[in-house]
């Protein structure tokens, strides 16, 4: 069993849609690193994320949203930037504090820009498990892009250097 089946929580995935913002705690996710390549080693996929999510009208639901994730997987010649902002609709996220994994979807722009026809959806997983250089530390990410000139691309796997930290709030 992975990592993301055995979470506390169940993501029901269509494509690419998971459920929406919620009741969840605010924070902001920040961190980046690298992890194997989706062709696998000695190739790596390299990131950069941040994410803020927060309850503005403190009814305990989260209501807004704003980030982006730099991501460059160099064995599979995948390049893009991801955005995510609440004011725009369709963009999810949520996180899980018992089990520190988060999720978000937004939009991705291939890197170098190229054609508007190549942009396309992400959905990213990411979990904190602990400070870096501790034994404990098992941080992960998972990335998968619908649409656009990625269509199909997916990459999963321990962050192998670097850090994914949850700050709450």
């Amino acid at each position: 069993m992975t990592r993301l089946q055995s979470a506390r929580f169940a993501f029901i995935v269509l494509g690419c849609v998971t459920f929406q913002a919620g009741c969840c705690d605010p924070g902001k996710y920040t961190g980046g690193g690298w992890l194997c390549s989706a062709k696998g080693l000695p190739d790596k996929a390299t990131f950069g994320m941040n994410m803020d999510v927060d309850d503005k009208d403190r009814d305990g639901c989260i209501d807004w949203i704003k980030g982006m994730l730099e991501y460059d997987d160099k064995g599979c010649g995948v390049r893009f930037h991801g955005t995510v902002d609440c004011a725009k609709v369709g963009y999810i996220c949520s996180y899980d504090a018992d089990t520190n994994i988060g999720y978000c979807e937004g939009d991705y722009e291939p890197q170098p820009k190229k054609n508007p026809k190549d942009c396309g959806r992400f959905c990213a997983w990411v979990h904190d498990g602990g400070e870096p250089g501790l034994d404990c530390d098992d941080d992960w990410i998972k990335v998968v892009l619908k649409g656009g000139c990625y269509d199909g691309y997916s990459n999963e796997g321990s962050v192998l250097g670097g850090n994914i930290q949850f700050h709450a709030k």
